[in-house]
């Protein structure tokens, strides 16, 4: 109603408020079709449901971001990952460990006493100790042989010094060392 008084004033005043006045009226109108127009555009249900697509769309989207199976995978794959990189390392530790073995077993091998028996020495026991020294030993004792393959069951006859030692018993000669009663002599 407002807009019909204001047309009639225009009408009545005379020609240049008339033009001045309608070309408002008519700046007016045009940008309230317009925003009726786009009013209506948003109310139309194609429109809306275009709208709630893309909403729909956009909510998907997030949800899938966030869903537990692709944080699963991911998981999983990692897992796998971190599993491979263990076994890896337990291979390589366990076979340095099986390398130090057998420098281990090398070394003992080569200092043990059954290695310096094979080269032809012989090992000494008296009474379940070695005897080390001949100043230890005298006639008559009982002695255990212990060579590369086998044992000899000994008794001392006499005992001498290595050369330049000097004879601890008085007597010159070797060391003389004959079998038990019940071995036999080679």
């Amino acid at each position: 109603m407002e807009r019909r008084s204001a047309r009639c004033c225009a009408r009545s005043a005379g020609g240049s408020i008339a033009r001045s006045g309608t070309a408002s009226i008519a700046r007016t109108t045009r940008a309230e079709l317009h925003a009726l127009a786009h009013r209506l555009t948003g109310l139309h249900p194609r429109a809306r449901i275009l709208m709630r697509g893309a909403e729909l769309a956009e909510l998907t989207r997030r949800l899938t971001g966030v869903h537990p199976a692709s944080r699963l995978a991911r998981a999983g794959h990692e897992l796998d990952v971190l599993t491979a990189r263990r076994d890896a390392a337990i291979r390589r530790r366990i076979e340095a460990r099986r390398a130090q073995l057998g420098q281990l077993g090398a070394q003992m091998a080569a200092l043990s006493p059954l290695a310096v028996l094979d080269r032809g020495f012989a090992m000494v026991m008296r009474d379940g100790e070695i005897v080390r020294d001949a100043a230890r030993v005298a006639p008559g004792d009982r002695l255990r042989v212990r060579l590369a393959r086998g044992a000899l069951d000994v008794i001392v006859d006499r005992r001498s010094s290595i050369a330049g030692d000097g004879d601890p018993d008085g007597r010159a000669g070797g060391a003389g060392v004959r079998p038990r009663d019940n071995e036999v002599e080679p």
